[in-house]
């Protein structure tokens, strides 16, 4: 029988849901990537599958058109320099 490695969830629990981007999302948006079906196909060996699913959440946010700054901030939050 196959170990199952919890390196996706760990990584999404612990990087992704705690990074600034995903407290920008709106809650149906956050559901929305939750939600996606494509999880379960991510395979190779825990590294790899990490790499997949940061792929993943970066062309999710891509859609979203993000920018690395000032996305959602409000003008005064921007950083000056």
């Amino acid at each position: 029988m196959k170990k199952y490695s919890y390196a996706v969830e760990n990584h999404f629990q612990n990087v992704i849901k705690k990074s600034w981007s995903w407290g920008k999302l709106t809650k149906e948006e956050r559901q929305r990537f939750i939600d996606m079906n494509v999880f379960d196909k991510i395979k190779g060996n825990d590294q790899t599958r990490i790499e997949w699913l940061n792929t993943i959440y970066q062309s999710f946010l891509a859609a979203l058109d993000f920018k690395p700054i000032g996305w959602r901030e409000e003008e005064k939050d921007i950083p000056q320099f």
